[in-house]
């Protein structure tokens, strides 16, 4: 009677609506077959074994993994429908087809990882789609922690992560939600996605370094396969069961692994002499230190900070050694400016040069956004900056204030929080 009404013909299936289906009982698999089979259709019209693997992933990235994110905007894909889709993604990037199975070299959680966390930025589907909802209690701090209390009820690790976090003002305005992922604190699908992947979850590397090269995107990919020893050496052909001989087939001596195929074959020497002329088999297979140094700077240890106060004569006016918590080391050179700001401000100094690392500086002569993480402890040194005093910011390096490096140092035997000297 309705229909004949309204002039509209009974149905059991509302179809789609804008490319998505419309729902009208319980979700399975088949709700979302479109999308799989428009996948594997496009797929199947590239000729995968006429790319590169270079060129697959491309192609995956560009146009693949951007096929099912217009039904993610809507709604959350089932699990196994999630899994297919990477299923599909990962056997064309591998070369894999309907009569030739082949070897998938690198783990697909690797493969998902950020580039700059030792993957390829490929979009897995299952944590694309998924989604975020957080309620926030807004409150107000007006002054820093009661180090006493925290640690009465807390454990010692906890109250070091709490201890990095600048408790703010007032007069910062209230606490707000901020995406601590992203230097700017604003969300996107980008950054989110990158978020699930945590520095211990992959082995650190500076990757930045493969993916720089200007080189062709097919060797920057072997480059990245090879890093991972991941070439299908005899040596990885063996542990597979696909072959029973592990000697090289250059030299006939030794195992062909990676390493072996680039330093140990003396084919592969003889080639090297040739290309580095002059350059001693030492010099050529050195350890790079930069991976070391650029580790410490990146990670969040327990972090110390030390400043001196000195006259226009350097000599020795005051000091603080400061063991606040776990953080990077640009919150410790914002920790130890904020600290020494206050030393000098109530020790009635009211002309003042303060020499600090060049991202402090520029952190603290440039606008800040209000979304940043550490909005609140560059706040704070701008406000006393500010404040009826003569104070100016210049750049100095760090190796240059060996007073500054030696009460820091001093940290490491100090209780926490603030000692002055």
């Amino acid at each position: 009677m309705l229909a004949d009404i309204c002039g509209s013909p009974i149905t059991m299936n509302l179809s789609n609506y804008l490319g998505v289906p419309l729902i009208h009982g319980r979700i399975t698999k088949n709700t979302y077959k479109e999308i799989l089979l428009k996948t594997q259709k496009r797929l199947a019209s590239w000729k995968s074994a006429s790319l590169s693997f270079a060129g697959r992933c491309t192609l995956v990235k560009s146009v693949a993994s951007a096929l099912p994110i217009y039904a993610m905007q809507s709604i959350k894909l089932p699990t196994e429908v999630c899994s297919d889709l990477d299923k599909l993604n990962r056997d064309f990037i591998w070369g894999n087809n309907t009569d030739i199975k082949k070897v998938h070299l690198v783990k697909w959680d690797i493969v998902c990882a950020p580039k700059k966390r030792g993957g390829l930025g490929f979009a897995k589907s299952t944590l694309s789609n998924v989604q975020i909802n957080e309620k926030v209690r807004d409150y107000l701090l007006y002054d820093d922690w009661d180090v006493q209390k925290l640690v009465s009820v807390l454990p010692q690790q906890i109250v070091s992560r709490i201890l990095s976090i600048h408790a703010g003002s007032i007069h910062n305005g209230i606490d707000k939600t901020i995406w601590d992922s992203a230097q700017d604190g604003e969300f996107t699908v980008k950054k989110a996605y990158e978020g699930h992947f945590k520095d211990d979850d992959m082995p650190y590397w500076k990757w930045s370094f493969i993916w720089n090269l200007k080189l062709p995107p097919r060797v920057l990919h072997f480059l990245w396969i090879l890093h991972y020893d991941k070439m299908l050496t005899n040596n990885h052909r063996a542990t597979r069961g696909l072959t029973v001989d592990i000697t090289c087939d250059r030299c006939k001596e030794g195992r062909e692994d990676s390493e072996h195929v680039f330093r140990g074959c003396t084919k592969s020497l003889d080639n090297w002499e040739d290309i580095c002329k002059g350059v001693t088999k030492t010099g050529l297979f050195a350890t790079e230190w930069n991976e070391w140094f650029y580790q410490n700077l990146k990670s969040k240890e327990l972090f110390l900070a030390g400043e001196a106060i000195r006259d226009h004569n350097k000599n020795w006016l005051g000091g603080f050694s400061l063991n606040k918590g776990v953080g990077s080391v640009i919150e410790a050179e914002l920790w130890g400016i904020f600290e020494g700001l206050k030393l000098a401000w109530e020790a009635r100094y009211r002309k003042l040069v303060v020499e600090s690392d060049y991202i402090a500086v520029y952190l603290l002569t440039k606008k800040t956004l209000l979304n940043h993480p550490l909005f609140s402890i560059i706040q704070a040194c701008k406000a006393l900056i500010v404040d009826e005093w003569s104070c100016h910011i210049l750049h100095i390096h760090r190796e240059c204030n060996k007073v500054a490096d030696g009460l820091t140092d001093l940290g490491h035997s100090l209780k926490i929080g603030i000692t002055i000297f």
